[in-house]
Formats: structure tokens, C-alpha cells, sequence
């Protein structure tokens, strides 16, 4: 692996040629791309924004990419925080090779099949309803914001006054109880149901899939995707899999433990152009 002050030389937003990690990687996955996996975030690499109707649109270049590489390798992965069923309603999903993991790793879509890893607690609905309510009767909306992940929901009170901080656990503790929900405190915010991580997505992906990947290439955009930089490291060191790990984001934390910082969507496609080219000639 490369050490951090290589890391740092490199210059963000440059294709990931001529590096080490990058040509064994993707040299792996040509000499048995039918056993390669690609994993990469779909939001603002094929997917984004359609300034004229506030929806999602298709970058076409790299669809074409996509759609063509998943009839060589073993298996092509997008990653989002939108529903499956957004996509549709959009027209933007694709429908044949590709994978698409949708709401944070909550649900997978292959080939029409439709299937849910992470369904929504039993409690949860009523829970937002209740903290909705109390956050209301003692005036603390403004302080308190609410994500609802549909299978967990994750409270952020930073912007709360400290004094208020405890009793607002206190409740949360409670309803959690009431709904037997798991609940899960950080150092300013609190999860509620079950939470997705990256990585649990990674390794469940890998896990269903029906063949020993000869390669693996994952593209890390936000924070989440540290612990799955880790895990390349593990699969490369342990089971000798050639693996390659590409940030496309300028989040430090993920810069500590990537192979190659990218920096943006446009330079993942310029990879994903050299990697076609190599397994198609």
C-alpha cells in the first residue's frame, strides 16, 4: 500500500494511471474479468441532477460504460442513498446487468428482482410520530433535526442548547423502549432502528455474489467508506485478492486509508475508460 505522504504527492482529480496498485487491479481483472467487481457510489457518477425538472437525469457516457463493462465482468455495483423505487419513478434505473443498492445498503435491485436486506422495524413509524410530537409540545424542532433512513433514523442535536441535551435523551431512551428499538449514541446525534454502514453493504454484496472475486474495485465518497478501505486491505493481505481503492471525495479521513485519490466523477470515468479498454481489446 502506499504511504500517506505518497498519497499526498499525488495530485486530486488525476486518473488513477500508472500506479502500482491501479495496473495490478485492473490487470487482475482483465486476465479473469469475468470474476472482477466494481463498486462505485451512482449518485453524481451516473446519476445527477436534471436542472430542468429538479429529478435525477443520466450521464450517458458513463452509462454506456457501465452497461457495457457488466456483460465482462462478474459484477458492476452502484451504490445510493435513493429508493429503488425513485429511480423507477424517475426512469433512471438501470434494468439489466448492473446492481443497484439503494436507501444506504437497505435494498438491492438486479436483473427485475427486487429485494430488501434491511426491512423497517416494526416500532419505527410510531417512534417518529412520538418524537415529532414532543419536540413540538417543548418547542425544540428548531434544535433537533430528524433523518429518516427508513429503516433507522438518525437524531442530530448539536444545534440544542447543552441544558436541554439530557432530557432529550431521556425521551429518546424511552420511546426507543417502547418501540423496542435499538438505539445507538454518538457524540451529537443518536441512531434509532437499524443503521446501514458502508461496510455491512460491501461484505453482504460480496457475500451474495456466486463467485470468488478475482479483483476488487471500490470508489469511496464520503465518510462512510473508511471501514470498506480497510477491509481492501484485508482481502488483499489475507486472501491475496487484488483490490484497489479510489476516493472520489476531498474528505481527509478517507485520504488516510485510500490507494488513489480521484477527486471527482469525471476522473472515475477516465478509470473506467482505461479498464474497459484493457478487458475489451
Amino acid at each position: 500500500m502506499p504511504s500517506n505522504d505518497d498519497r499526498a504527492s499525488r495530485n486530486p482529480g488525476a486518473p488513477p494511471i500508472g500506479t502500482a496498485e491501479w495496473a495490478r487491479a485492473r490487470d487482475a481483472s482483465a486476465e479473469a474479468y469475468d470474476r472482477a467487481v466494481l463498486i462505485l457510489p451512482g449518485d453524481g457518477t451516473l446519476w445527477v441532477p436534471d436542472q430542468s425538472s429538479e429529478g435525477l437525469a443520466v450521464n450517458d457516457d458513463v452509462a454506456w460504460l457501465l452497461e457495457d463493462l457488466s456483460r465482462y465482468v462478474g459484477a458492476v455495483a452502484l451504490l445510493t442513498g435513493t429508493s429503488i423505487q425513485t429511480l423507477q419513478r424517475s426512469g433512471v434505473l438501470p434494468e439489466r446487468w448492473i446492481h443497484v443498492i439503494g436507501r444506504s445498503g437497505q435494498e438491492h435491485h438486479h436483473g427485475g428482482t427486487h429485494t430488501v436486506w434491511v426491512p423497517v422495524p416494526e416500532g419505527l413509524p410510531s417512534f417518529g410520530e412520538r418524537l415529532s410530537d414532543f419536540l413540538g409540545a417543548l418547542g425544540l424542532a428548531g434544535g433537533v433535526h430528524v433523518e429518516d433512513m427508513a429503516c433507522s433514523m438518525t437524531v442530530r442535536y448539536g444545534d440544542l442548547e447543552k441544558a436541554q441535551v439530557p432530557r432529550l435523551l431521556e425521551q429518546l431512551r424511552l420511546l426507543a423502549t417502547a418501540g423496542g428499538l435499538e438505539l445507538r449514541q454518538h457524540d451529537d446525534f443518536v441512531e434509532v432502528g437499524t443503521p446501514t454502514t458502508e461496510l455491512g453493504t460491501f461484505t453482504m454484496f460480496i457475500a451474495q455474489l456466486w463467485f470468488v472475486p478475482s479483483a476488487v474495485l471500490y470508489v469511496g465518497d464520503c465518510e462512510r467508506g473508511k471501514a470498506v478501505f480497510a477491509e481492501l486491505d484485508r482481502l488483499s493481505d489475507d486472501e491475496d485478492v487484488p483490490t484497489l481503492g479510489l476516493c472520489a471525495s476531498r474528505h481527509g479521513a478517507l485520504h488516510q486509508r485510500d490507494d488513489m485519490i480521484v477527486g471527482c466523477p469525471e476522473s472515475v470515468r477516465e478509470a473506467l475508460e482505461e479498464l474497459h479498454e484493457v478487458i475489451t481489446r
